[in-house]
């Protein structure tokens, strides 16, 4: 994987000007196999030109795209930013203005992203993942991605085991956090960095973080949602011939 976790290179407002030197630097140069993820890559229309300019650089690609229950992915949207921004409004407020509300739920529709990467690469260098079967069969999916990438479908790693970010959002860091998240940048870099404070208890990062209230999301407003993603949540299904039988739609 790239050295830092997520390139964002694909997307021309982010790192495309950086130039394909820059995006080769971040890679092992050795390694048979190669590949980074960039959660804007599947913002479309927000972030236009994606599948283009990747299909351009690496026409041969596989693409792994995550996807989980599209509702509660806007609340976790909704959650991941008011770490980055303590004073954003309700989460009603957010949704019922239009240019936010996008940002929100462009991402939770799925198909339609889909639909731009399948107008660049064949059906079969794309493998649709429901987050569920990665959180409760673990073991058997990654085996089912290896065997798509190519690689040893019975390759183990202790990293398997390790449930990343499973309270994403709900906790940011203080002041004091933040200096010593930069330090730690810094000395060790971003793959660094994150490898040791995933190895540090809880009890000792928790003077450096705070609570984040998590959103309240009325049963209106959870109805409107679904209505508005429900039908691509059924081409998602008719394409893929997933069930995706834990989501709320």
């Amino acid at each position: 994987m790239s050295r830092e976790k997520e390139l964002y290179f694909f997307v021309e407002e982010k790192n495309w000007n950086k130039g394909l030197a820059w995006y080769e630097s971040n890679f092992d140069p050795h390694a048979q196999v190669r590949g980074e993820s960039s959660p804007g890559y599947t913002v479309f229309p927000l972030y236009q030109g994606v599948p283009e300019r990747m299909a351009a650089i690496v026409p041969d690609a596989r693409l792994v795209y995550l996807v989980r229950d599209p509702v509660e992915r806007v609340l976790s949207n909704y959650v991941h930013r008011r770490v980055a921004w303590p004073d954003m409004l309700p989460l009603e407020d957010v949704l019922a203005h239009p240019g936010m509300h996008e940002w929100l739920v462009a991402p939770s529709r799925y198909w339609v992203q889909l639909e731009q990467y399948l107008a660049h690469y064949p059906e079969e260098r794309i493998l649709v993942l429901d987050s569920d079967d990665l959180r409760q069969s673990r073991e058997e999916t990654l085996q089912a991605v290896f065997r798509f990438l190519g690689v040893d479908p019975a390759f183990r790693s202790a990293e398997f085991e390790v449930a990343h970010n499973a309270a994403t959002g709900r906790t940011r860091m203080n002041r004091a956090g933040r200096g010593v998240s930069a330090l730690l940048e810094r000395t060790l870099g971003p793959r660094g960095s994150q490898a040791l404070r995933a190895r540090t208890p809880a009890a000792l990062k928790s003077p450096f973080r705070q609570e984040v209230a998590p959103p309240v999301l009325t049963d209106e407003l959870r109805a409107k949602l679904e209505e508005e993603l429900r039908d691509d949540v059924e081409r998602l299904r008719a394409h893929t011939g997933l069930a995706f039988s834990g989501w709320s739609i």
